[in-house]
């Protein structure tokens, strides 16, 4: 079933009332025949109010009708399933992006913990080919024949996870609406 464009009703053509009669007068100085025309002209104004009420409830009934349709029919009610998945979708992604940050973190810790470990043992080294080196030089071995400093290793590289980009959940938390328009 379509989804029709909603029709826009306007007030209908009828004169509006003249509420300036409503407003206070001194009733004790007139006339029988001034008294039954101010009636006459608040009667007349009181049909025109009581005619424009009707006509703007029955706009307000055809909008809710137009509005029911809307809301009710299979377009509508596709497109807030489609959303609700999508919703669910990106809730799942956040989810999974969470969890692949939360292993990225863990994973860069403990290369942190060996690289710390890699560089005490590096700096034992180093004091022990410094002695060594002393101990010969103590000996008088030419140096052309001591040992080679030791080499500093590479630090470990963090292992590559599913990259996420850091800004990924706040782009998802803009969510576009359109497809209701």
């Amino acid at each position: 079933m379509p989804v029709f464009q909603p029709v826009l009703e306007g007030p209908p053509p009828i004169p509006q009332p003249q509420w300036i009669v409503a407003s206070p007068h001194n009733h004790t100085s007139m006339s029988r025949t001034d008294l039954q025309q101010e009636n006459d002209e608040l009667r007349e104004n009181l049909q025109l109010a009581q005619t424009h009420h009707k006509a703007q409830n029955m706009i307000i009934e055809g909008s809710h009708a137009q509005l029911a349709q809307v809301l009710s029919s299979d377009e509508f009610l596709e497109k807030m399933r489609h959303q609700a998945d999508r919703w669910e979708a990106e809730a799942a992604q956040k989810t999974k992006n969470a969890e692949t940050r939360a292993s990225r973190k863990e994973a860069v810790a403990r290369v942190e913990e060996e690289w710390m470990k890699i560089k005490e043992a590096h700096t034992a080294n180093v004091h022990a080919w410094e002695a060594d080196c002393k101990k010969l030089a103590s000996e008088g071995i030419p140096k052309k024949e001591w040992p080679k400093k030791p080499t500093q290793p590479c630090k470990p590289q963090v292992p590559i996870l599913d990259q996420v980009p850091e800004e990924a959940d706040d782009k998802q938390d803009n969510i576009n609406d359109e497809e209701l328009d």
